[in-house]
């Protein structure tokens, strides 16, 4: 059960502080107040990223309530301003902060540079904290391309299988020498195969690889 989804006795979910509509219309001179416009732009920073992971809570508690009841949650999410695959990106930034993938100071503000980060495994995420990757202001691109050059570094199993494939080529091979000597001996003997008859010998096996 996810923990912001209680029952009666624990506490309501935060909610995000609504931002008044004066608050986002005002223009703070950054002549005259330097200190108040950096201010003023980091709040509004803040409350954009809230308001993803508010949406992504919201979604991913309706996705757990509707669960039982099928098709109600697509119908819902047709109803929104925002398409079903933005839904699902929303939804995937609010389980990883919910399962401490990733933590909410570390969450870009942009849901679709956050869920780039929500694609990493748990092991990619430790290498991108340790290469300044995992943090708020990061960009879409810069994570593609650690993705990128991360699973291409990957050790590939071609040459392990490429082997294997001979050997079962060459087993295979075999088989079909000791099948082609057995059918020439019996037609040479004036022998031929009726129903119900079989080879003598032994049968190999095909590995998938």
């Amino acid at each position: 059960m996810l923990s912001f989804i209680g029952g009666a006795a624990e506490a309501p979910p935060a909610t995000v502080p609504a931002v008044a509509e004066s608050d986002l219309d005002r223009i703070v001179d950054p002549l005259d107040e330097p200190d108040a416009f950096r201010e003023h732009l980091e709040r509004l920073w803040k409350e954009t990223r809230q308001r993803v992971l508010a949406i992504g809570r919201n979604l991913m508690n309706a996705l757990e309530k509707l669960e039982p009841f099928p098709g109600r949650f697509e119908s819902l999410v047709e109803g929104l301003p925002f398409s079903r695959p933005i839904a699902s990106q929303m939804i995937a930034i609010a389980r990883a902060v919910e399962d401490k993938k990733l933590s909410e100071d570390e969450i870009p503000p942009s849901y679709s540079i956050a869920y780039q980060l929500t694609t990493l495994s748990n092991e990619e995420i430790k290498r991108a904290r340790a290469q300044g990757i995992v943090r708020p202001d990061i960009g879409r691109k810069d994570i593609i391309e650690f993705k990128r050059i991360q699973r291409s570094a990957r050790p590939r199993q071609t040459g392990l299988d490429l082997r294997r494939l001979k050997a079962q080529r060459d087993r295979l091979r075999q088989a079909l020498v000791e099948v082609e000597d057995r059918i020439r001996e019996l037609e040479g003997e004036g022998g031929h195969l009726q129903d119900g008859d079989y080879l003598e010998g032994e049968a190999v096996a095909v590995e998938d690889v």
